[in-house]
Parts: C-alpha cells; sequence; structure tokens
C-alpha cells in the first residue's frame, strides 16, 4: 500500500502539527502521532480539535509537556545569544578559548546555524575598561589640572563613560607628577588588571608619564616572575597533585577519606588551572 506525503495547500496553523506527520492514503488525509504512532484523520473539514485532546493525553501519558493551545514564533536575537554565552563564561568561570573549541562551535550551529560565537579575544575584552586623561593649566591662576576618564561597556551593553579623578596637581606639571596621578586613581578604583588602552594627547610630559607606567608594569611582571619561580617546584606538584584529585575517581576518594580522617567540612572544590 503506497504512502505519499500530504502536499501543503496551506499553512497549518496550529501548534498541535508539531506533534504529528501528515501523509495520504486510498485519498485519506490522516495525521501519525510521533509519539505512539497512531494514525487519526486529518482533514480541514474535520478541525484540529481531536488532535489537540488526542495529543494532550498521549503527552501526559509519557510525561511529554507541550503547550498546544498555543502558537509561539520563535525569533532569534544575536545579540542577546551573545549577552547569554558571556554571562554563563563569567558566571561559571569558564576559559575564554572555551568559544573557540571545535565541537563547542559544532554544538551550537546544530543548536542554531544562526549563532555567530564571539572570539576569545573578543570575549575577554567585554570586561575590560579604556581610559583618556586631559590635562590643562588656568594661566592665571598658575595651577594645573587633570581629568582621568573611564569608558567601558556595562552589564546591558551600553557603552558607558565616567570621571573617576579631577583633581588639582602642583608644579611643575611634569611626567614623573602625571604618572603618580594616573597610577594612584587605577589602583584606587582597581581597575589595574582590566586596563585595556589608555589614551592621552601628544604633550611631552605625557609620554614620559605612559613611558613610567610601562616600565612599572614590566617591573613588576618581573618581580612576579621571580617569586614564581623561586617556589616553581611547589607550584608544579600542586598542579599534579590537583591532577590527579580531579582525573581520578580512586584520588577523589582518597581525598574525601582523608577529609572526614581529619575531621574537615570544607566544601570547596578543588580546581584546575583555568586557561585565559
Amino acid at each position: 500500500m503506497m504512502m505519499l506525503q500530504l502536499p501543503s495547500k496551506r499553512r497549518k496553523r496550529s501548534e498541535v502539527w508539531l506533534g504529528f506527520d501528515t501523509f495520504t492514503r486510498n485519498s485519506l488525509e490522516l495525521a501519525k502521532c510521533k509519539y505512539c504512532g497512531s494514525e487519526l484523520t486529518a482533514s480541514h473539514v474535520s478541525g484540529t480539535s481531536h488532535l489537540k485532546k488526542y495529543l494532550a493525553k498521549c503527552m501526559e501519558k509519557y510525561g511529554i509537556m507541550m503547550n498546544v493551545s498555543e502558537e509561539q514564533h520563535f525569533v532569534f536575537d544575536q545579540e542577546k545569544s551573545i549577552n547569554d554565552f558571556a554571562t554563563v563564561v563569567i558566571k561559571h568561570n569558564y576559559c575564554f578559548n572555551m568559544a573557540e573549541h571545535t565541537f563547542f562551535e559544532i554544538f551550537c550551529k546544530e543548536l542554531n546555524p544562526n549563532f555567530k560565537l564571539m572570539s576569545r579575544n573578543t570575549l575577554s575584552i567585554s570586561s575590560r575598561i579604556s581610559l583618556t586623561t586631559d590635562i590643562w593649566a588656568a594661566r592665571h591662576q598658575g595651577m594645573g589640572y587633570v581629568c582621568i576618564t573611564a569608558h567601558f561597556v556595562d552589564d546591558d551593553w551600553v557603552f558607558k563613560k565616567k570621571i573617576i579623578c579631577f583633581q588639582h596637581i602642583e608644579y611643575p606639571h611634569d611626567g614623573p607628577a602625571l604618572s603618580k596621578v594616573l597610577r594612584d586613581s587605577i589602583l584606587d578604583w582597581n581597575i589595574d588588571r582590566k586596563l585595556f588602552s589608555l589614551v592621552v594627547d601628544n604633550a611631552s610630559a605625557n609620554d614620559w608619564m605612559v613611558k613610567d607606567l610601562k616600565l612599572c608594569a614590566h617591573i613588576l611582571n618581573l618581580i612576579v616572575s621571580d617569586g614564581l619561580e623561586i617556589i616553581k617546584d611547589t607550584i608544579i606538584r600542586t598542579k599534579r597533585s590537583v591532577r590527579y584529585l580531579t582525573h581520578s575517581n580512586y584520588g577523589k576518594q582518597k581525598f574525601e577519606n582523608a577529609k572526614k580522617h581529619c575531621k574537615l567540612e570544607n566544601k570547596k572544590k578543588v580546581l584546575s588551572d583555568v586557561s585565559m
């Protein structure tokens, strides 16, 4: 007996058709339930009330939830999806290069081919802050002033700018004085790890200020590197221990037994390094 796919003469608007496959048999229009395989009449004369009632009973029987009474039209929003993805990465402390994992990209494409993942660099920039400085002198007073403005994108992805420093600087208005004001402001606002860029004018004092900040960052990096070199063996052993605990069920159980034996109630999980 031949079964043909029912031609679509007009668009079926009811949500109930999502639960049925339509076809013709011996010139009869039929609908086959996708969940139990039962066949019901599907002619437009019969309407869809009997299909809704049957589908509701079938889904209740199989523990499936679906609203067949209201139409829902999904509209894809790339910006909202990117915002949600960034929130997931930040909230759960996932690595930024997750956006570039091959099989994660495949997974996202299977869910929605229209979704375009952001790169690792784009994702990390979303929490960065850029600074601009403006320096001028009141000639009739002989006093100098500096204004530092922060530029960033907030949680709603709206561009914002805020003045974080406006103060008088004593003479001379040279590089060291400006560098100190800028450095103190960055540390006061605790944005030293979020600084993305610094924009200044072409004054010679600004050249010295930026150079001074670069030297400070370089010296700090050398200090940290030297300090880590001293405890390098300890760091390596700690990483190996953490890897043993996180990749071995036997290691996890031994660790839990040791915690109980020492009567430790710390519920924090042991985590591996997060690559940035």
